[in-house]
Formats: structure tokens, sequence, C-alpha cells
């Protein structure tokens, strides 16, 4: 529970850093007004200095032009003097004529953004006053906000410790079941289903055990995996083809020399004894079927032509015929196979599968599912008296009560966040009022000063001051003061 209020004073938090971000977003859009304030008065600068050069340069070329027609065409070094203060003064037109276009467009801008470009040093400070009132406040809210933080992260961290142990445990015995169910359990599980698959083809528990074992010992010496030489057994019992007397074999090296799975040599030949030829190409024969006769062309391993004609009728002539075939062109390429590192991985995983089936048989596998049916017996009787019911119920239950609770609490803290920005909205209306007032005292101060020496009103009252005193004093004492001054 402390973990949960913890992680929701969090989550709190976080919520209050929206409003944090907008006044940072605020303060951000003023530094960057400043900003370009900044740039303006630095670009003026620059453009009246580049215009201060251009009247000298062009006083210059004026004077140039004077003494040169004045000595009759000048000398070489006034005419290099007069070209180079005239290409300076042309120079600097083009300048000053870019800044004036680029100041123009920053003046709009300032605009835009609702700077009085009148009075860019009243506006910069301004809106560098403003922003450090922002800043101000999102530094004491950042405080008290960090401080909420550290104090909840603690809560978690201390739950943290306490769950610790039992998620090692948890863990440990978690990666046991998973140990258990791959490499012990499923293939154990995997060799029952075969047998009780091959005890419904062989007819009786005994006849699949040893066929079992006659798949396993196949499976061990081949490149073909377990599960693939089981579904090929099955498949020929099924199409009354005997696996057991050389066929399987003949039929594994032909698929290991084309490449091909051993399903489909199975299925190639389980074709061919009833008429269908097909599927005969994939494995290198082509078959011509003339009324009651087939006959099968191949190469053989010497590269020639060859044509057997069998009984189309006759599934013994067939399987014998196609068998001979690929015993001459295939035979031991199973073997091959087997050597090479695919092969002998295969082997080594089939070995390793019937070891781990031996240890299953020796016991483990029964009373693993004695347990397993002692569970379900129980599940079955839960389902009979209704407590399965029940505990759905219940589980429904607290998984709506749950959804209710997560909707109230993002209702509290959308809540949380109204009050939050209310307050701060607050603060900035209570702030804004009572500088509003200073803004405007100092706004008539700096006018009336603007006014006053603009229009020399003082100059002109200490003149007037100045000529009265002289005329109260006498001429003799009026000319003492002069001197005196003087």
């Amino acid at each position: 529970m402390s973990d949960l209020k913890a992680k929701i004073v969090i989550h709190a938090v976080d919520q209050m850093t929206r409003p944090m971000r907008r006044m940072r977003d605020a303060v951000t859009r003023l530094q960057d007004t400043v900003g370009q304030i900044k740039a303006y008065n630095k670009a003026h600068r620059a453009m009246l200095e580049h215009k201060r050069d251009l009247v000298a340069a062009q006083q210059k070329t004026r004077e140039l032009a004077i003494a040169m027609r004045e000595s009759g065409g000048g000398t070489k070094a006034q005419a290099r003097a007069f070209r180079a203060a005239r290409e300076q003064a042309a120079r600097l037109k083009q300048t000053i004529a870019s800044e004036s276009e680029a100041l123009e467009r920053m003046r709009r801008e300032l605009r835009a953004a609702g700077v009085d470009t009148h009075n860019l040093t009243a506006e910069q400070a301004r809106l560098e006053r403003k922003a450090d009132r922002l800043t101000r406040t999102m530094e004491k809210v950042n405080r008290v906000q960090a401080g909420v933080k550290r104090t909840a992260s603690a809560m978690l961290a201390a739950g943290a410790r306490v769950g610790g142990a039992f998620a090692v445990i948890g863990a440990a015995m978690a990666g046991l079941g998973r140990l258990a169910s791959n490499v012990l359990v499923r293939p154990a599980a995997q060799f029952e289903q075969f047998r009780t698959v091959l005890e419904t083809i062989e007819g009786s528990s005994a006849k699949a055990k040893a066929s079992m074992d006659w798949i396993q010992d196949f499976a061990a010496t081949t490149p073909f995996e377990l599960e693939q030489v089981t579904a090929a057994f099955v498949k020929m019992r099924a199409f009354g083809l005997e696996p057991t007397h050389g066929l399987l074999r003949t039929l594994g090296d032909t698929a290991s020399a084309m490449g091909k799975p051993l399903d489909q040599a199975v299925e190639a030949i389980a074709d061919a004894v009833t008429g269908e030829y097909e599927r005969l190409k994939e494995f290198g024969i082509k078959a011509f079927t003339k009324g009651n006769q087939t006959a099968f062309q191949y190469t053989d391993r010497n590269g020639k032509q060859m044509t057997k004609v069998v009984d189309n009728r006759n599934r013994a002539m067939i399987q014998s015929t196609l068998e001979a075939i690929w015993n001459e062109k295939y035979a031991g390429a199973m073997q091959k196979q087997s050597r090479t590192w695919k092969g002998m991985m295969s082997n080594l995983g089939d070995w390793w599968t019937k070891f781990v089936n031996m240890i299953m048989d020796a016991g483990a596998f029964d009373a693993m599912k004695a347990k397993l049916a002692s569970v379900l017996d129980t599940v079955r009787e839960m389902a009979r008296s209704g407590e399965l019911k029940r505990m759905a119920e219940e589980i429904g239950s607290a998984i709506v009560s749950t959804i209710n609770v997560m909707v109230a609490l993002g209702k509290a803290f959308v809540a949380v966040g109204r009050v939050v920005m209310g307050v701060l909205r607050g603060i900035w209306w209570l702030v804004d009022k009572i500088t509003w007032p200073i803004q405007k005292l100092f706004k008539g101060i700096e006018l009336l000063s603007d006014k006053l020496l603009s229009n020399n009103v003082i100059g002109d009252f200490i003149g007037k001051a100045a000529t009265a005193l002289m005329a109260g004093l006498g001429s003799s004492d009026a000319q003492r003061t002069l001197a005196l001054n003087a």
C-alpha cells in the first residue's frame, strides 16, 4: 500500500510539470524576444557605423576629385586612391542596403511579438524583468516538487528492497520450471504422443513399443529428426507400405540426395503405387503411361538415359521398381549427410532426446502425470461445486474495482492539475496587478524626461535664470563674475 501511495504522489508531482513546462516555454519566448532586441540593436549600431564610413568615403572621393581636377588630372597615386575610395563607397552602400532590409524584417518580427519598436531599450528592460520574475517563481516550485519526489522515491526504494528477495526466489523457481518443461516434459510428452499414434496404427502397445524402438535407432543414425522419421513411419503404415524392410532407408537416401524433406519422398511413392506419378519428377523420374503399362525414365549414375516398364495394376511391382531405381542412383546418401556438421548435430539431438526419454521413463513422467491428474481432478471438482465460478466472479469484480479506482485517480489528477493551474494563474494575475502601476509610473517618468530633454526646457530655464542673475549684479560685478568664471 505504501508503494501505491508513493507512486500516486510521484504521478501527481509529474502532473504538476505540465504548467511548469508552460512557464518555462514562456520564459524561453521572453528570452528569445530579448535576444531579438539585442540582435536588432547590434545590427542597427553596425549600420550606423557603416553610414559614418560611407560619409567619410564620399568625402574623401570628393576631395580627391577636386585635387585631381585642380592639378590637371592628378597623379597615378591620386587616381588609385580615388578609385579605392569610390569602390569602398559603393560596397558600403550595398552593405547598408542589405542591413536596412534585415533591420526592417527584424522590426516586423518584433512588432508581431508585441514589442514596441519605437522604444526598444524600455521594452528590453520590461521583458527581462518579466522573465526574471517567472524564473524565480519556477525555482521555488521546482524546489518543492523535487522534495516531494525525493520522499516518494525513498518510499519506493524501501519497498523494492523488501520485495527483492522474493523476486529472486520467484525467478529461480520460474527458471527451474521452464527447464523442466522444455528439457524434460516436452520430449516425454512428444514420445507419449508418438506411442499413442503407433498403438492405433500397429494395434497393440507391444508392437507400438517395438516400432518406436526401431524409429529411434533409425533416427539416431540418419540426418533426419526423430519427429520427421516418426511422421514418415506413420504415413507409410497408413498407406500400406512397410518401412522396416528397407523402403524407409531407400526413401531417406533419395530425400537426402535431392535435398528434400523425408515426408515428400514418402508421399511420392505412396502416390505412385496408386497410379499418380506427378511427384516422381521431383526425384528424377518421368512416367509415361499407355494402357496397363507405365514406363519410368531416369538417368543413372553414369549419365545414361534408362527406362523401366511396369504393370501399373501391380502395386508391388511399382514399389520394387522405384525402390531399385532409387537405390541404384542414391544409395548411401543418408550416410554421407550424417557425416556433415548438420547431420552430426541432428544425430546428437536424437541421442539426447532418447536419453531424456530414458530419464522420464524411469518413473518421473508417470509421477508428474499423476500430480497433473490430481490438479485436473481438483479443478473439475471446483467447477462441479461452483467454486470455480465464484472465483471467476471475484476476480472479475476485483478487475472492475481496479478500473474504477484508476478512473477515480485519473479524475483526481485532473482536478489537482486544474487547482494548480488556477493557483498559478492567480499568482500571475497578482504579479501583473502589483507591477502594473510601477511600470506606468516609470513609463511616465521616462516620457517626462524625454519630453524635457527633447524640448530643451531645462536648458532654457537655466539660461533665463543666469540672465536675470547677471542683470541683478552690476556691470562691474558681472565682469568680475565672468572673469572669475573664465
